[in-house]
């Protein structure tokens, strides 16, 4: 079996009410096939409808990867994902993360038209807000992180 094009990590906690939603998101790209692999890192949640949910999430998604790893915080549960992962890209989606269906098709596009480039990143909504996207800019990027969390990465530049 070939390697996947895309690896999507979202790493959860505490939100599986979300989790369900976002996945039907995932699950409406575009591009969503065979070459996009989801890996799923529980990062220790707690609430008390958690393990329920996790069976019912490995039971009707099998072909999602799935894993439970002691409370750490999210940026330890996106570097488990990477480690498990082997996509020539990867994507950090959130747990509570909705978009439009041809998101990871014009991340990747423009990373495939821009073969330089390391990542790739859009305007987004948080809530009723946009933040709109910006030219990348090595200078104000030192004092104004402006690139969401939910970019395409190429696995080649992607430190960790």
């Amino acid at each position: 079996m070939a390697a996947p094009l895309i690896s999507v990590i979202i790493p959860v906690y505490n939100h599986y009410a979300d989790l369900f939603k976002t996945l039907k998101s995932l699950f409406q790209q575009s591009i969503y096939n065979s070459q996009i692999e989801v890996i799923v890192v529980d990062d220790g949640s707690t609430d008390k409808d958690t393990k329920k949910d996790q069976e019912i999430l490995k039971i009707a998604l099998p072909q999602v990867k799935f894993f439970v790893i002691p409370h750490a915080g999210a940026a330890a549960a996106r570097n488990f994902g990477f480690k498990q992962s082997s996509g020539e890209y990867i994507i950090f989606w959130d747990a509570d993360l909705e978009t439009n269906k041809l998101f990871l098709e014009k991340l990747l596009t423009a990373l495939k038209t821009n073969p330089s480039a390391a990542f790739a990143y859009s305007s987004f909504y948080f809530g009723w807000k946009k933040f709109p996207g910006q030219a990348f800019d090595a200078q104000k990027i030192k004092s104004h992180n402006y690139i969401p969390m939910t970019s395409l990465i190429r696995r080649s530049d992607f430190l960790g």
